[in-house]
């Protein structure tokens, strides 16, 4: 007998994008390839205010277990944006 998949949460309805687990990674590992977006401390910042600062909505930050782990992508869109808004 078959089962009816479910339907698609919001996080998982994004649009062709398709999701890796190397697209995951911890914070000092975002932090030493991007170092001109952040530094270590700046993410774990962004990581502790995630529901004050919008990071939760952007789905871009995971807690597995005790750890954190950042989305290459969608953090790297977040940090972009928000240096927008500070210079417009």
């Amino acid at each position: 007998m078959r089962r009816k998949t479910p339907a698609p949460k919001p996080a998982q309805a994004r649009s062709a994008e398709v999701e890796s687990f190397f697209d995951w990674q911890p914070p000092k590992s975002y932090a030493a390839e991007f170092p001109h977006l952040a530094t270590e401390s700046a993410v774990l910042w962004d990581i502790v205010h995630r529901h004050e600062n919008g990071l939760a909505e952007a789905d871009a930050v995971r807690k597995v277990g005790r750890r954190f782990l950042v989305h290459r992508i969608r953090y790297s869109e977040f940090r972009l944006g928000e240096r927008l808004k500070r210079t417009a």
